[in-house]
């Protein structure tokens, strides 16, 4: 996967995702890093909110919750061939910030990851 490519699927995933009522209250911003190495090859963040989802290249001055993952991990993920427990677990993906937010909105936020252009 090209290194913009990792925006473009999150912005289509998004968007199949579509408007949802159960989003109506939610506001929270996820920043998604992705390394090769030491080097960061793609940055973006999703902000929900307003019944929407919306995906911005580059990192966020204000997120709530921020997720690593190298290449393979991020790939891997994208594809349904690695979960993100599994990657937590082994200390492939890191998470920090608003711990409470993930949980309280980690079912939507995992149906978010599921929803590909596969």
């Amino acid at each position: 996967m090209q290194d913009d490519d990792f925006v473009a699927h999150a912005r289509r995933a998004a968007d199949a995702f579509g408007r949802r009522p159960e989003l109506a209250n939610v506001n929270l911003v996820i920043e998604q890093r992705v390394t090769d190495g030491d080097a960061v090859v793609a940055n973006f963040h999703v902000i929900i909110r307003d019944e929407q989802i919306q995906v911005i290249d580059g990192p966020s001055l204000s997120a709530d919750i921020i997720i690593s993952e190298d290449r393979a991990t991020a790939e891997g993920l994208r594809q349904g061939s690695l979960h993100a427990q599994s990657a937590y677990l082994t200390g492939s993906l890191s998470v920090s910030g608003d711990m409470a937010a993930l949980l309280e909105h980690g079912d939507t936020l995992a149906e978010l990851l599921r929803t590909s252009d596969a």
